[in-house]
């Protein structure tokens, strides 16, 4: 454990059913509701806690309303367990408290150590956890199911549905995706590998059993899996060219993530097909030796903040320069790897959507719309250009922006200010439910001209990024539905 004298975080989050929070690496403590961890599928209820090891891990509410803490603070895992909720709120507002001097980091410091040794305190009802997590951990290698079954004195029946009420899924379900998603990483970060070796190393000691469970989970086999890996390419960059390369066929060995942006694993949920590659958060400092250390055939490298990236010495280098358009970034991408003969069809996938999606808006061109991003402190209020989703809505749609937008990509704004625009139509995008829900019920909101139509546009686009191939297509499907199933939208 790294004792920075600091003042670290402790975050207060409260949640509703189907809600998502990204977390940073440290530990989150669960005081109301129940909840699951995406990537390691770790169900938490009341009482209990978890470490979280990597960047872009994110906490979904599976029932009720959840109330949690999270910790930004360096630690070393170990078995945690549940505790008395009151027992627990009483230590985390005592670090939240703290202030940021000297005496408040020792004070915060005295507190999280407590904090630590009440969870590991071990109590019977829990060795359920203790047992089913190192099963887990070693991915199944030393026991059965009816072997853990036994430990537990639980009939295999009982101790299956404890394991799904646990893990949101059945053990072998769960042994399966855990072994799989692990391939996939030693597929990427160890190319001399055999096919053998990687089955032997998530405990399946039959070369073609593991070839027939990874197609079936991942629709394609080992062997063809690593021909997406080849040539073996590293994104330098601010932007998500994994978007285009994934498009092209290839899946990059290390790619830029932005954790505190996306519910995934950093990055929009339409590039699922990462699983296995190494993702870095792009929003803090990237260093060299990520690249030098992966064995890389190519690295694509953007410009960053300004600043002259350093030189790399064990694997070329080609630079893109900032585009306009994704077309221009997915040629780019495609002449750095040679794969210009696919970027036609990908093309025309692409716009045949959108002329769908063109004629749907056509009954909504004659009326004024703004876009606006509602976050947890802030309105922003975009301009009619400047960003690739104004240019889809405002020049290649054709909506009419409202008189006042502003000149730059966008702006803060109050609800007055709104008000005194007052669009006939409004998007709302990438906000969160929490976020629009505070403003709903507000006098000003309740009399925009939008609101009293009934002409909001607010779908689920926390993931819309329309800068490449795969998150356009995501968008326009989404945008698609959504106008198919509002009647805000149709000709009246």
């Amino acid at each position: 454990m790294t004792e920075a004298l600091h003042v670290f975080r402790v975050r207060k989050h409260a949640l509703q059913t189907g809600g998502q929070l990204a977390i940073r690496p440290g530990l989150i403590v669960v005081i109301q509701g129940v909840g699951i961890t995406y990537t390691e599928r770790k169900r938490l209820e009341s009482g209990e806690a978890c470490f979280i090891m990597k960047s872009g891990e994110r906490f979904i509410v599976k029932e009720g309303h959840c109330l949690l803490y999270q910790l930004e603070v360096e630690l070393t895992p170990f078995l945690v367990y549940r505790q008395p909720t009151n027992e627990l709120v009483e230590c985390l507002e005592r670090m939240r408290g703290c202030p940021n001097t000297m005496t408040g980091s020792l004070r915060q410091h005295r507190y999280l150590y407590q904090l630590l040794e009440q969870l590991s305190e071990r109590r019977h009802e829990q060795t359920f956890e203790e047992v089913t997590s190192q099963w887990l951990k070693e991915l199944g290698k030393s026991r059965t199911v009816s072997d853990l079954a036994s430990e537990l004195n639980m009939s295999l029946p009982t101790f299956s549905r404890q394991f799904k009420k646990h893990y949101d899924q059945s053990p072998k379900e769960l042994i399966h995706q855990l072994r799989m998603q692990r391939a996939k990483e030693w597929m990427i970060a160890h190319p001399d590998w055999t096919i053998a070796e990687i089955a032997e190393r998530v405990s399946i000691n039959d070369e073609f059993y593991f070839s027939r469970l990874f197609k079936k989970r991942e629709g394609l086999s080992p062997s063809q899996y690593r021909k997406r890996l080849f040539p073996r390419v590293g994104i330098w960059s601010q932007a998500l060219l994994q978007d285009h390369l994934l498009a092209l066929g290839i899946q990059p060995v290390i790619a830029p993530s932005f954790p505190t942006q996306y519910r995934s694993n950093g990055v929009p949920d339409y590039l699922s097909e990462l699983e296995g590659t190494q993702l870095y958060d792009a929003s803090a400092t990237i260093l060299p030796e990520w690249f030098e250390t992966s064995n890389l055939d190519l690295v694509l490298r953007t410009p960053i903040r300004g600043e002259s990236p350093p030189m790399l010495t064990s694997c070329p280098v080609i630079d893109i320069s900032k585009q306009t358009c994704w077309k221009d970034y997915l040629y780019a991408v495609a002449t750095a790897t040679d794969t210009l003969e696919r970027t036609t069809d990908i093309i025309n996938e692409v716009e045949t959507l959108e002329t769908i999606v063109k004629q749907q808006f056509e009954f909504n061109r004659n009326v004024t719309w703004a876009v606006i991003w509602i976050r947890d402190s802030e309105i922003r209020l975009y301009g009619r250009t400047g960003h690739t989703m104004l240019d889809f809505l405002f020049s290649e749609i054709g909506l009419q922006p409202v008189e006042g937008l502003p000149h730059t990509v966008y702006m803060t704004i109050s609800l007055e200010t709104l008000q005194q625009l007052d669009p006939d139509g409004l998007f709302i995008l990438w906000s969160q439910p929490a976020d629009v829900e505070r403003i709903r019920g507000t006098r000003v909101w309740q009399t925009l001209r939008a609101v009293r139509s009934e002409r909001i546009f607010y779908p689920d686009s926390v993931d819309w990024d329309p800068w490449g191939p795969l998150g356009r297509m995501h968008m326009l499907r989404q945008l698609h539905t959504y106008i198919s199933d509002s009647n805000c939208f149709v000709c009246p």
